[in-house]
């Protein structure tokens, strides 16, 4: 009798903390498809031959593209072999809506963005390879990006109608942005990686950036005058704290990439990024932002 009222006790919880279990659980967050994206959601343009266009694949460097292209309001999308024509047209919807939302994040319209190319007029080119999630690319005078193409993406990048995937592709025109600006070349960019990358988040609501959490990911390489970060989230941080600490917000991301262009176009004679960074800083002793102090006192102002 003791053992079948044990057994009965062991059904009975295990009945009891499944019904529990199943109520606690959340359903699974909608994961959209190609073929499942609203037509009417899709951004207006036209299929175009690749020939028609000069410039055709420089946002592809090295790739064998597509012959055709999609082009909407501000951008040309082109596309490896065996990507859908529908791709094409998700990533230029998604890229149209990034590029609205930075150049507003800088208080600039697309128009005044795009002003800051050495060919202004010439629409800015997407690339939807397989072969990177996501990068910018090309020229001085014809940047771009290369966006993974949405049929190729993980599997959780497309939860929430693509929410995550629509971030990265933010991220990467926040890039795009910081190029045209500047003025800066690809290959001259000296400007220290945890800086370029922690704006990209910071500028699009990265998690660190838009809550009071203070405690991201804390491996800090501190090494010869420079720090380091594996995760975007510290950078962010440490951003976020410049800008709105040592600075004007948002406004002051403009401003350090208008002092870049200065300096980069010989206008003003700065020679180092450690000159802009006390140019368009002012640290909390009043004095412009010494960018050595900063690294050196890391761990003081970052606790």
């Amino acid at each position: 009798l003791k053992m079948l009222k044990q057994i009965a006790l062991i059904i009975f919880l295990t009945v009891f903390l499944s019904a529990c279990s199943g109520d606690d659980e959340q359903p699974p967050a909608p994961v959209a498809t190609v073929d499942g994206f609203p037509e009417e959601d899709l951004r207006p343009g036209e299929f175009l031959s690749a020939q028609e266009e000069g410039y055709a694949g420089k946002a592809c460097p090295n790739l064998e593209i597509q012959d055709r292209f999609y082009k909407s309001e501000n951008l040309v999308v082109f596309g490896m072999p065996g990507v859908e024509d529908k791709e094409l047209q998700i990533v230029a919807t998604f890229s149209e809506e990034s590029l609205a939302d930075v150049a507003s994040t800088f208080n600039l319209t697309i128009h005044d963005l795009r002003s800051y190319r050495v060919n202004p007029n010439n629409p800015i080119m997407i690339c939807a390879s397989y072969q990177t999630l996501g990068r910018s690319t090309g020229r001085l005078k014809d940047y771009g990006v290369q966006i993974r193409n949405p049929n190729q993406i993980e599997y959780y990048m497309r939860e929430n109608n693509y929410a995550i995937y629509r971030h990265v592709i933010s991220h990467e025109f926040v890039h795009y942005a910081q190029f045209v600006i500047s003025g800066v070349k690809l290959n001259s960019w000296n400007i220290p990686l945890w800086f370029s990358e922690g704006m990209a988040e910071y500028l699009t609501g990265g998690v660190i950036a838009t809550s009071s959490s203070s405690n991201p990911h804390r491996n800090v390489i501190q090494e010869e005058g420079e720090i380091y970060f594996e995760w975007y989230d510290e950078a962010a941080m440490v951003v976020k704290y410049i800008a709105e600490t040592l600075g004007n917000g948002k406004e002051s991301m403009l401003q350090f990439l208008l002092n870049m262009r200065m300096y980069y176009k010989k206008e003003d004679g700065y020679s180092t990024y450690q000159e802009i960074f006390a140019l368009t800083f002012i640290d909390y002793d009043g004095y412009p932002l010494d960018y050595n102090r900063l690294v050196s006192e890391y761990w003081e102002r970052f606790p």
